[in-house]
Formats: structure tokens, sequence, C-alpha cells
């Protein structure tokens, strides 16, 4: 509960940020080729969580520091209102940053956490509060900008920041030393390059299904829907998803490593159903994300040993980071109906294989 009330307050203050700060830069008079740079951020985001993940393995008392440092880093967002426009992208670059280092070390923590209520339903908790975060938060500064002006609203995302690192500490507090302990235990499957590249391919071809947020916006807007129409379309998926979160974590929970199929069949349907139905698959969309946020951290969970797990977690984000890209050019090309049915069933097909050769090479 500590660690999931941790990331609700993170992400009240970075995602509310994140989400004005295009237009916060534009409205400083900001160059324009500072945009593109906050793109490049992102990417350092994900190959911090790869430097992370085989940091912890190599050297467990490295997770909590690593964690207060990660959370630490989101104070650099509320800078963002107090530096000159040129700073911007470099503290958004440390927020990026400490994001990725932090979170193979806090899902390896939370995998042993929920060791003793069911993996499923602790990180379906945690995608729970993770969301309520993500959309109270540009609500909140939403409405603080109006009163006090975007410096000042960006700025007091401090205290969401502060808020998270209190309940971190108390975290901590109560689960000093089980992350080394646990580490030098000899149970669960390690993690070498045959178990590594299996998960990599069931997380690669399961994000290359579900097509990226901004993506679908652009197609959203390319059909006439206003930027409030969609952001609104986007708070309400976000809230399909930590229904969804909760559902599939309980399934994984009762029926064990190959309920992580449901991710990427989730995440095949709202593909289809996007084309077909756009509200229709919005709401399928909200809940193969909800799906995929548990599932592709339950699985290493269940299969591999806390050493394994980590490592396993430092490979995640690089690989949802490639399947991404990859459905947006799909997306972008623009393939008939029948051309995108096929890309599914083929990815769909190389995810449950990976997954289902994955437990095999993990149960010998």
């Amino acid at each position: 509960m500590l660690l999931s009330l941790v990331s609700l307050f993170a992400d009240m203050g970075y995602e509310a940020v994140r989400g004005v700060l295009g237009a916060y830069l534009a409205s400083v008079g900001a160059p324009a080729w500072l945009v593109p740079l906050l793109a490049l951020a992102e990417g350092l985001s994900y190959l911090g969580r790869l430097v992370g993940g085989f940091a912890v393995a190599a050297w467990p008392w490295l997770a909590w520091p690593l964690v207060y440092a990660g959370y630490g880093a989101v104070y650099a967002l509320a800078l963002v209102a107090l530096v000159p426009v040129s700073l911007v992208v470099v503290l958004y670059v440390v927020e990026r940053l400490g994001k990725g280092l932090r979170a193979p070390a806090r899902d390896t923590l939370l995998s042993l956490l929920t060791e003793e209520i069911g993996h499923g339903r602790g990180f379906g908790l945690h995608e729970v509060f993770d969301q309520v975060g993500a959309v109270a938060g540009p609500v909140i500064l939403g409405v603080l900008a109006a009163s006090l002006g975007v410096r000042g609203a960006i700025l007091f995302t401090a205290v969401p920041a502060t808020l998270a690192l209190a309940c971190l500490a108390a975290a901590h507090h109560y689960y000093p030393y089980r992350v080394v302990e646990a580490m030098r235990r000899r149970g669960g499957a390690g993690a070498g390059a045959a178990e590594l590249i299996l998960f990599g391919a069931y997380a690669f071809t399961t994000a290359a299904l579900l097509a990226y947020w901004p993506a679908v916006a652009y197609i959203l807007g390319e059909a006439g829907e206003s930027i409030e129409a969609v952001s609104f379309l986007y708070a309400g998926a976000m809230l399909v998803d930590a229904v969804a979160a909760m559902a599939v974590g309980e399934l994984f929970d009762r029926a064990g490593v190959w309920a992580g199929a449901a991710a990427p069949l989730l995440a095949a349907a709202s593909l289809l159903a996007l084309r077909l139905n756009r509200l229709a698959g919005i709401v399928a969309w909200g809940v193969a994300m909800g799906s995929m946020e548990v599932l592709l951290r339950a699985v290493p969970a269940a299969l591999l040993g806390p050493r394994g797990r980590a490592r396993a977690y430092g490979v995640l984000g690089v690989s949802v980071a490639a399947g991404w890209w990859l459905v947006s050019m799909v997306l972008e090309a623009r393939p008939p109906l029948s051309l995108l049915a096929v890309y599914a069933a083929v990815l769909l097909a190389a995810s449950i294989l990976s997954l289902g050769l994955l437990q095999r090479l993990c149960n010998r």
C-alpha cells in the first residue's frame, strides 16, 4: 500500500507537468527545436531501466538508493517554473532518467512484497493507485493554473513529490533489509540469455499489439475530435485501465502464468477494435493497457528468482519501447483491416509461443 501511494503521488507530480510541458514551452517563446529533445529524453528513460535492472541484480543493496534517487528526480519538473527555458530540457532528462533507473528496482521490491498476497493482486493494486495519480495530477494542475498561473501550478507539484518521498521512507522503515536477503536465496530460476530473450520477445510482441496512445490521439485528431474530447477519452481509458488491472491481477493469481496470454489477446483485440469503432476501441485499449501493466510484471515475479526478476524488469522497458515504435509505424502506414488482422495474428502467436517457451524453460 505504501509503495502504491508513492506511485500515486509521484504520478500526480510528473504526469501533470508532462501533460502541459509542450504548451508551456510554446507560451514562454521557446524555440521549436527543443520539443524533439523531449522525445529523446523518453528514450533515456528506457535505457535507464536496462541499466537499473542489471545494477540491482549485480548489487542488491542499490535497490533502495535507486528508488529514492528516482523518485527524488520528480522535483526536477517542479523546478521547471524557476529556470531559464534553456534548462527545461535538462530537468526533463533528469526526471526521465530517474524514472528509468527506479522502475526495475521498485518492481523488484514489489515482486518480493507480493509473494505473500499474490503477484497479480499486488501489481494490480499498484496499477490502480498509479492510474489514480495519473488522472488526478493533470486535473489538479489545470485547476491550480486557473488561479495561480502556469508557473505557480507547476511549482506546486513539489507537494505531491514530497508526499511520495514521505511514503517511500515509511515503506523503507517497515521493509529495510529484505532485498539483500532475498537475493541470497537460491529459490526460483535465474535469468540467463535464453530467459531474457524469451521474456523480451513476449514483452515486445505484446507491446507491438497495443497502440501507443499518442498514435491513437493523432488518429482521433485527424478524425475531427477536439483536444478536449481526446483528453476526456484518455482519462476514461485510464479509469478502465485501473478496473481491468485489478480484475486481471486476480485472474493471474487464480490461473497462473498462462493468464499472461490475456495481455497479447486483449492488445490484439483493441488494435482491431480501434479500426472498427473508435469508442469501443478506446475502451478495449484501456482494458489491454491495464492488463499489460500487470501481467508483464507478474510473469517474471512468478517464474524467476529475485536476481532474475531485476534483469527481466530492465529488459522490459526496452522491449516495450521497441514494440510501441513498431505498432506506431504500422498505424501510420494505415494498412487495410485485412493486413492489420494478419499482423495481429502473427504477433499474437509469437507472443503466446514466447510465453509458453519461457514457462517451460523456467520450470525445468
